[in-house]
């Protein structure tokens, strides 16, 4: 169950990735032809439909690990985990995840730069949740013999390869949901 839960929450969070990078690129991209920014602007306009429906489905997702966490845990755990000292950490995933692309509804705040943003909120969200583990490990850790250096560009390879990935993985998803949108239309 815990490995099935950490594939399908690396899934998501790829895909958010793969957002926040197509998001980002297609945003200052404009065409002379006004049929490729009629494509693009579909291409947009499906990318948000997808990301919409995904965050809802990853709000349920997060509940429901919320409710196996209460039947397989005390209560006093469950408690400090969203009023200790790192509660805001904890509910970073599903106000990043869940909450964020539902802005996206309204249709006055559906415009570019709230686009941008929250793009870029989604795509820098897992390295938020990277550092808070870090700092809420190493905060109480003062024994020297931890106290250990990591070569700083196998993080940025790390990143770099992950959004690659993200973005091609995306990328993948969206055109083959725009095609069968379109298969539908015509027929």
């Amino acid at each position: 169950m815990p490995r099935r839960n950490h594939v399908i929450n690396g899934i998501i969070n790829s895909i958010f990735a793969g957002f926040g990078i197509f998001i980002l690129v297609t945003s200052f991209v404009r065409f002379k032809q006004e049929s490729r920014n009629k494509l693009l602007a579909g291409l947009t306009d499906t990318a948000i439909a997808v990301i919409r429906v995904i965050a809802i489905g990853f709000l349920f997702f997060w509940a429901a690990g919320q409710y196996d966490l209460y039947k397989t845990e005390d209560g006093y755990s469950i408690l400090t985990r969203f009023t200790g000292p790192y509660w805001f950490a904890y509910l970073l995933n599903p106000l990043y995840f869940g909450a964020l692309p539902q802005i996206l509804w309204v249709k006055r705040l559906n415009i570019k730069p709230v686009r941008v943003t929250i793009a870029l909120l989604l795509l820098f969200a897992p390295y938020f949740q990277r550092i808070v583990i870090i700092i809420s490990s190493l905060h109480r850790d003062y024994v020297p013999a931890s106290w250990t250096m990591l070569p700083g560009y196998s993080m940025l390879y790390d990143l770099l390869i992950t959004l690659l990935i993200d973005l091609l993985t995306f990328i993948a998803i969206l055109f083959t949901i725009h095609f069968v949108r379109s298969q539908l239309r015509r027929g």
